[in-house]
């Protein structure tokens, strides 16, 4: 369960922070995490990615997702998983 997600925008990218819990008893070496940034018409204006290192079942980590470029006109957020190991 992702949770306290904001967006930074820095220079030179924009990047998403926020927490991730493992609500499982499954302890995961890697998670990788995506997001789709969307425009205030709804079209997809941007991507963020990253992962986490070592998430045991039950902890709550922060991440960090960043996009190549400085992204724009961001009205919404959805956040994925994209696998974990």
């Amino acid at each position: 369960m992702a949770h306290n997600i904001t967006r930074l925008d820095a220079a030179y990218s924009t990047d998403v922070l926020g927490e991730l819990t493992n609500e499982s008893n499954r302890d995961f070496q890697l998670v990788m995490l995506s997001a789709t940034l969307y425009g205030a018409t709804g079209g997809i204006v941007g991507t963020a990615s990253g992962s986490i290192n070592g998430l045991l079942g039950g902890q709550t980590k922060t991440f960090r997702l960043s996009t190549t470029g400085r992204v724009e006109g961001i009205a919404t957020m959805r956040l994925q998983t994209d696998g974990q190991i």
